[in-house]
């Protein structure tokens, strides 16, 4: 199991943009955009809303990284 590695102020920036990125991507004016766009918006920001509700970044992880004060 990981490790907490992310930081509550950065757990806090990674909820919000996750929440912009996906509200975006399925708002209103999703028909204007690309699909692609839409599908990696969506994906990034579930990402960001995992690790952010988690406090567990895979990728940090990876490279050694913690931002976790604890």
């Amino acid at each position: 199991m990981l490790e907490r590695n992310v930081g509550t102020a950065e757990r806090v920036i990674r909820v919000g943009l996750g929440v912009l990125l996906v509200r975006s991507a399925l708002g209103p004016f999703r028909a204007r955009r690309r699909p692609g766009l839409l599908a990696a918006a969506s994906a990034l920001g579930a990402v960001l809303l995992v690790t952010g509700l988690t406090g567990r970044c895979p990728l940090y992880s990876v490279l050694g990284v913690s931002t976790y004060q604890g």
